[in-house]
């Protein structure tokens, strides 16, 4: 992966494909250690999970679709515990010049 996106460090890139019941994540860190598991849809996940990111090298930048309302609970927890989340598309082919349209930026 790049070490950079847009022009800005990054520790730990971290790609969630939201479900209704289970996210499967992936997460891999600038040195190249990745890891990839499932968490359930629930908020004591949600705390494991937040303990997880704080414990890779920072900053985190989160990367998921957003899946009907099933992302909404996991993004505003991330945010709420100071997380970059940016939304990404399906749809998307090609990224183009040096965009933060889609993510949310805490602070």
């Amino acid at each position: 992966m790049a070490d950079h996106l847009n022009n800005k460090p990054y520790g730990a890139w971290i790609a969630i494909d939201i479900a209704k019941d289970f996210n499967a994540v992936l997460s891999e860190t600038k040195e190249g250690k990745r890891q990839h598991f499932r968490m359930a849809n629930s908020a004591a996940d949600h705390d494991r999970f937040i303990a997880f990111l704080k414990s890779l090298p920072p900053p985190c930048i989160i990367g998921f679709e957003a899946t009907g309302n099933y992302h909404r609970a996991l993004g505003h927890r991330l945010v709420a515990a100071g997380f970059e989340v940016c939304f990404i598309s399906s749809h998307l082919r090609e990224i183009r010049g040096n965009e933060d349209q889609g993510c949310w930026i805490n602070g």
